[in-house]
Order: C-alpha cells, then sequence, then structure tokens
C-alpha cells in the first residue's frame, strides 16, 4: 500500500481551525487559499478560478414554501387566483429540484463570489508517456466550505431533517402539488370540510419547512468538521499519486467552491469542460463528509431521483473492499446529492466517497477513519489504472469502453 506523505488528519485540523467557512466568504477563500498552496508544494501548477454564485439553498426553497402558504391561504376566499399562485410557485421551485442551470428561486437570493482551486495533471512526465496517461484523466474534487448550523427551530430538528433528506426537498415538492390539487378543486366547485381538512395538513407542513428554512438560510456556518475530512483526504490521495503515480491516468484535483451548496462550483467546472472529456475518458472521484467510521462509496446521488454511479466504478469499488476486509469500506445508498452528481449528469463516471461516522454538528476527526479512506482510494485508483491498461493493448490505442 502506498503511504502517503501528507497526513490527512494534520490538514483537516488546519481547516477545522478556519472558522465559519460559509459558500462565498472570506473564511471559505481563505481555505481554498490554504488548500492551493498545498497544492502547489506537490510540484502542481494551481490556480484559483472566481465564479459568483448564489448559494443559499435554503433560502430558495423557503420562498417556494412561503409562496405556497400564501397560495393556500388565499385558495380559500379565491380559488382561482390561490391556485394560480401555488402553479406558480410549484413550477418556480421544480428547477431546483431537478437541479436545472435556470433556477428562477435562486435569482432572489444573495449572489456571493466563490473559488475553485484547479490543479491540471503535470504536463511532462520523465518517462515520457504524458500522451498516453492523459488519454484518461481522473479528477480528484472535493469542497472546503461548511453548510450552515441553525441554532433555533431548525436545530432540534436536524436529526430527522438528515435522515428524510434528500426526500425532504420531494416532500416540499408534493405538498405543493397536493395544494395544486385541492385548490383545483375549489376552483371547479368543491368546498366541502373534508377538503379543508386535506388541505390543512400539506399548509402546516410548508408553514414550518418555511420557517426551519430561513433559519437555516440566516444560520452561520458551522465548524464543518465532515467536509474539512474529506479535502483533507482528497489533497491526501493526490500527494500519494504525485509520489507514485499510476501508468495509465492522467490526476487532476479541484477544489469546488460552494460544494455544500448544491456543488454550484462543480456544476460550473462541469459545465465549462464538458467539451474537453469524453466519458470514455474521464472518471471523477469526490470526497464527501469524512469524519469517524469506515469508508462508504456512494452508489448513487438525486435530491429526488437518484442517478445510479456507473456500473465499472461500482463494481471495482467492491473489489477493493473484498481484497482489503480490514478497511471495513462498504457501499451506501447515499441521501441527497453530492459532488458526483453534476458530471453523472453530463453522462461521466463519477464516484462519491465518506465515511460512516455521521456525527452531524458533533462530529468529530476519527485519525484512523480518515487513514482508511485514503488507503481504499489508492487502492480503488490502482485497480482503475489496471482496468485502463488492460484497455489499451498498445501505446496510443483509445482507452476501452467498457470503462464508461
Amino acid at each position: 500500500m502506498i503511504r502517503a506523505r501528507m497526513d490527512p488528519n494534520d490538514l483537516a485540523r488546519e481547516l477545522v481551525a478556519i472558522p465559519r467557512r460559509a459558500p462565498g466568504s472570506d473564511a471559505e477563500r481563505r481555505a481554498a487559499l490554504r488548500l492551493r498552496d498545498r497544492l502547489a508544494g506537490l510540484g502542481r501548477a494551481a490556480a484559483v478560478e472566481t465564479l459568483w454564485v448564489r448559494p443559499s439553498v435554503a433560502g430558495a426553497a423557503a420562498w417556494a414554501a412561503g409562496l405556497g402558504v400564501v397560495g393556500s391561504v388565499l385558495a380559500v376566499p379565491e380559488p382561482r387566483a390561490g391556485l394560480a399562485l401555488l402553479v406558480v410557485a410549484l413550477l418556480l421551485y421544480l428547477p431546483e429540484l431537478a437541479g436545472l442551470r435556470m433556477r428562477p428561486l435562486r435569482r432572489l437570493t444573495r449572489e456571493r463570489a466563490t473559488q475553485n482551486v484547479v490543479a491540471p495533471a503535470p504536463g511532462a512526465l520523465s518517462d515520457g508517456d504524458s500522451a498516453e496517461r492523459r488519454r484518461f484523466t481522473l479528477v480528484i474534487a472535493a469542497g472546503c466550505d461548511a453548510p450552515p448550523r441553525p441554532r433555533g427551530l431548525a436545530r432540534p430538528l436536524s436529526p430527522v431533517a438528515r435522515r428524510l433528506w434528500p426526500s425532504g426537498r420531494a416532500w416540499l415538492a408534493v405538498a405543493l402539488l397536493a395544494l395544486v390539487v385541492t385548490a383545483g378543486l375549489r376552483a371547479l366547485g368543491d368546498d366541502g370540510r373534508g377538503l379543508g381538512a386535506v388541505q390543512l395538513v400539506p399548509t402546516v407542513a410548508l408553514l414550518l419547512a418555511a420557517v426551519g428554512l430561513l433559519e437555516v438560510a440566516l444560520a452561520p456556518a458551522g465548524e464543518g468538521v465532515r467536509e474539512a475530512g474529506g479535502a483533507a483526504v482528497a489533497l491526501a490521495l493526490a500527494a500519494a499519486l504525485h509520489d507514485a503515480p499510476p501508468r495509465h491516468l492522467g490526476v487532476d484535483v479541484l477544489i469546488a467552491g460552494a460544494a455544500s451548496a448544491d456543488a454550484a462550483g462543480m456544476e460550473r467546472w462541469v459545465r465549462t469542460h464538458r467539451r474537453a472529456f469524453r466519458a470514455e475518458e474521464v472518471a471523477v472521484l469526490t470526497f464527501g463528509a469524512c469524519d469517524a467510521g469506515h469508508p462508504r462509496w456512494r452508489t448513487g446521488d438525486g435530491p429526488a431521483l437518484r442517478l445510479r454511479a456507473h456500473p465499472r466504478l461500482l463494481a471495482l469499488c467492491a473489489g477493493v473492499a473484498e481484497r482489503e476486509p480490514a478497511l471495513g469500506a462498504s457501499a451506501t445508498a447515499g441521501r441527497g446529492g453530492s459532488l458526483a452528481l453534476p458530471p453523472r449528469r453530463t453522462g461521466w463516471p463519477s464516484l462519491g466517497m465518506e465515511t460512516s461516522g455521521g456525527g452531524g454538528r458533533d462530529a468529530v476527526l476519527g485519525p484512523e477513519a480518515l487513514r482508511r479512506t485514503l488507503d481504499f482510494c489508492v487502492a480503488l485508483v490502482a485497480a482503475l489504472d489496471d482496468e485502463i491498461g488492460r484497455g489499451a493493448p498498445g501505446r496510443g490505442a483509445p482507452v476501452a469502453s467498457r470503462t464508461r
């Protein structure tokens, strides 16, 4: 097993020492520059790309929930007007749920500057086979920002919310759809007591959701312990692969800005590079929440409809877990999205890694957990490198489509 010269635990503690790394904040920028300097210390040409995003995911959802409550109340005296408002709220929220580029509700939230740190694979290699290596690119990606840490109504609900998410987003849409149906029935002349009782349930749910989401949108960022752990493992993996480069892979590194805000930085990077890579020439390995426990690879991602990870990547993970039982690695269905979702939507093979700690707001770093995750990923990259090598029988031959 390759041993990395960069200790992920030391780097994670450095990031945790930078408080309130909210997406688009000065603290997030300081953390990104710290990681850029670490990448430069490996001899990589690391660059910072500034981009403007609207990171308030909770704020956009709060607008949808608030419009739903107003539409429901209005539908009692004025069914047609209430129905129109509810339809508008649902249509405005669907792009948020589907992850579309145009998200009208996000326009109602504040725009902030964030940054991607990009470190392409070295262009010149000592053994002269750089052309072959660049025929397949592995992108190692992580974020360094921290999600909000609410302290009021949303705080005691957060354990429940984590269990329901991503279905929480879907349920918000279901509540809006239920109110559209009840308002439509009212507009058609149905004004029975039973309809009012049915309408009350999603209305109260949306009211509570609006209050909780507004509080999340206004809450300061937490320490981001789990996110710091993921970024630390990503850089330690990059260091290990820099010291012992794969034979058939070029390794790019991306520290994505606003990762906790629907992977905004990753989404922008994928959009910019979607013509640079074909699906059979790239794989994306992302790191999410890593604190304690054992390595887990996500079998799919998505806030509502889950997109399954590429079958070959899942098979490689299962093979490594079988060969290295001491690492305790296993698959997890995952909840919500991750940095792996934007490339997967583009059609690129991608895989999300995390640990099973699940410490939430009380998360603590587990030194052995980060090292186990690093060891698993080093073995996974070695297996992917062997797979690519077997698919290219001669120098200059294209990578086989079986790796797609």
